[in-house]
């Protein structure tokens, strides 16, 4: 199928580089029912480094946007909160020693080695693993929200004389750290700057449509609002339905945070047989409802 343009519209010989528009968005939590708490309780954690996951995940939540009021623990006096966080964490190192053989150059002989031998590495691999089971509660249900193992693991090996790249308690804090940063992006809804690509497939484009098609793209790099009402002409003017147009157009709407109407360019596009387009059609969809929740709370 040919793809036509109305004789109205300019057309513009150029040659499009792979073109993207950054955007910001606020994406909604992993857990919907954690999301959808105003208040959470973060109890002790058990286990060796139980408080210390505990405290990171208290930060943590502490700094997601003011989304949750955060209780150290429910205690007297206080309004309970929406939702209980508690675990168990486990925390375990081996060190398995091992040997390696390589071959070492014993004689060069004009620049080439002639000769070599064996030479066998004294090592030890170390492995660390953290596995945090955490889960939440309602408190208004008891009903559990969540229940689920969080598991980390480091793997670190050193020869001869080396010593390690980083010790033990170095590496548990940071698997902490990122337990909490997980944790932290499953339970509250996060704000994120990304990028989008343009498709730029002209494939069953005519010649003047694939000249202005090529336009609009280098144009969303020095004016976003003027590719996108190109992009609209085009669909307009008889390409309306093909996989770049529909995905392009959906980019546009992204762009001005209307994700209901990015949603239905980008199903569009999928069904045009888009690439990416289902991806960003769940982004759209998780963005929208975002917006949504925030709205209600």
């Amino acid at each position: 199928m040919k793809y036509l343009i109305g004789a109205a519209l300019m057309v513009v010989g150029v040659s499009a580089q792979a073109e993207s528009v950054t955007l910001n968005g606020t994406f909604p939590a992993g857990n919907e029912k954690i999301g959808a708490f105003r208040s959470v309780g973060v109890l002790p954690f058990t286990g060796t480094d139980g408080p210390a996951l505990s405290i990171a995940i208290e930060r943590a939540l502490n700094a997601a946007d003011g989304h949750f009021t955060v209780y150290a623990a429910t205690a007297g006096g206080q309004a309970a909160p929406d939702g209980i966080i508690s675990g168990v964490v486990t925390t375990g190192v081996t060190e398995t020693n091992y040997t390696t053989k390589e071959d070492k150059c014993t004689t060069w002989t004009s620049g080439k080695c002639t000769a070599t031998t064996v030479v066998e590495h004294k090592c030890i691999r170390r492995v660390i693993e953290l596995r945090s089971d955490i889960r939440v509660v309602d408190n208004a249900t008891s009903g559990i929200v969540f229940s689920q193992a969080m598991p980390k693991r480091e793997e670190i090996s050193w020869c001869d004389a080396a010593q390690p790249q980083t010790t033990v308690e170095t590496a548990v804090r940071t698997m902490i750290d990122a337990t909490a940063h997980d944790f932290r992006m499953l339970a509250a809804p996060h704000n994120e700057t990304y990028k989008v690509r343009f498709l730029e497939s002209t494939k069953g484009f005519d010649k003047p449509t694939k000249q202005t098609f090529k336009a609009a793209i280098k144009q969303t790099q020095r004016d976003l609002s003027a590719a996108c009402a190109q992009f609209d002409a085009l669909a307009g003017a008889g390409a309306a339905g093909h996989p770049s147009i529909a995905y392009n157009q959906g980019v546009c709407a992204e762009a001005a945070k209307d994700y209901a109407a990015a949603g239905r360019y980008y199903v569009q596009a999928m069904f045009s047989g888009a690439d990416g387009a289902e991806e960003s059609q769940q982004r759209a969809l998780g963005l929208e409802a975002q917006r949504a929740a925030a709205a209600a709370r």
